[in-house]
C-alpha cells in the first residue's frame, strides 16, 4: 500500500512458502538428505549412490518437470541400516561428535572407503556399534 507500479506487489512469505510446499514431492533431494544425515558437501552422498551403496527414487521434480533422484523413505532407511555420521552418532548417543570421533579413532574405526575412494564422515553401523559397546 505504500508503494505504486511494481513496488506495490505485495505477498506474505508464508502463503508463498505454504503453496509451494505442496508441489514438492514426499521425498527429500540427495543435497537436503546430505545435510540432515551431517555429510555437509552433497558430493559425498552423489558418489555412494554412484558406486551403489545407497538407492535413490527417480522422480519428476513438480518445478523443473526434469526426472530427479530424490531420498525417499525405503532409500533413507536402508541408508540408515547400513550408515551413520558423526552427527547421527551424535544424537542418539547424546555426546559431542568430537568425543565420539576419538573413540571411533581409538578402536581403529575408519570412515567407509572403497577402493581409496572417499565417501566422506560416513561409517559402517555395524563397525561402529560394535566399537562403541565395548
Amino acid at each position: 500500500m505504500q508503494f505504486e507500479g511494481y513496488a506495490s506487489v505485495h505477498v506474505y512469505h508464508d502463503e508463498v512458502a505454504q503453496i509451494l510446499a505442496q508441489d514438492m514431492p514426499s521425498a527429500m533431494s540427495l543435497e537436503m538428505f546430505a545435510k540432515t544425515v551431517g555429510l555437509g558437501n552433497p558430493v559425498y552422498l552423489n558418489r555412494l549412490v554412484r558406486s551403489g551403496h545407497v538407492s535413490t527414487t527417480e522422480m519428476i521434480n513438480p518445478r523443473t518437470k526434469a526426472m530427479q533422484r530424490f531420498i525417499g523413505t525405503r532409500d533413507a532407511a536402508a541408508f540408515h541400516h547400513r550408515f551413520t555420521t558423526l552427527r547421527l552418532l551424535s544424537k542418539a548417543k547424546g555426546e559431542t561428535w568430537q568425543s565420539l570421533a576419538r573413540k571411533l579413532r581409538d578402536a581403529g574405526i575408519s570412515t567407509f572407503s572403497e577402493d581409496g575412494r572417499d565417501f566422506g564422515p560416513v561409517y559402517l553401523k555395524a563397525e561402529v556399534e560394535a566399537a562403541l559397546a565395548e
